[in-house]
């Protein structure tokens, strides 16, 4: 009796199993294709060295600042000297919190600008997976596909977005 319950058991996951569709798509690879990705990443970029440039004139300071301390540290007034050393120590704290701010900067406009991307991506995936019956979609660019037996989404998700079928990564990425 126990054999025969536990039989039915596994038919039943079987057949429940079955019943699934399961599909993956490798959403990094679509917004390679992404039309507009390339004005995006410009944007980024153009973001990242206004940042940059900030920061290389406060690095430019701070080392104007230590070597003025070096060359004069010896005819300096120790008042003097102990008010430069801790200007100096005031850049380098400065550099540590522009960083950092520039870094979260940095992330929010990256945020910013592909939001609406990953917004849309995951409304077609979703639109793409219900008009054809998919229980599940596994995003493969994320390393969690352990098996890549279910159905590659990939070109009705295009389709649904109106991207070429195709469109390749674009060059420089």
């Amino acid at each position: 009796m126990k054999k025969l319950f536990i039989l039915l058991v596994i038919g039943g996951m079987t057949l429940t199993a079955g019943a699934q569709k399961i599909g993956h798509i490798d959403s990094a690879a679509l917004i390679e294709v992404w039309p507009g990705k390339d004005d995006l990443v410009k944007q980024l970029e153009a973001v990242q060295a206004e940042l940059e440039g900030v920061l290389k004139q406060l690095q430019n300071d701070y080392v104007k600042l230590a070597k003025e301390i070096e060359t004069k540290q010896k005819e300096w007034p120790k008042s003097l000297l102990e008010l430069k050393v801790s200007e100096l120590q005031g850049k380098e704290q400065d550099i540590a919190r522009y960083q950092q701010s520039a870094q979260n900067d940095l992330a929010e406009k990256e945020s910013e600008l592909f939001q609406p991307v990953f917004d849309k991506a995951k409304e077609a995936i979703e639109k793409v997976a219900k008009a054809n019956g998919f229980t599940y979609i596994i995003d493969s660019s994320v390393g969690v596909l352990l098996y890549a037996g279910g159905e590659d989404i990939m070109n009705l998700v295009k389709a649904e977005l109106g991207i070429p079928l195709t469109a390749a990564p674009s060059a420089g990425q």
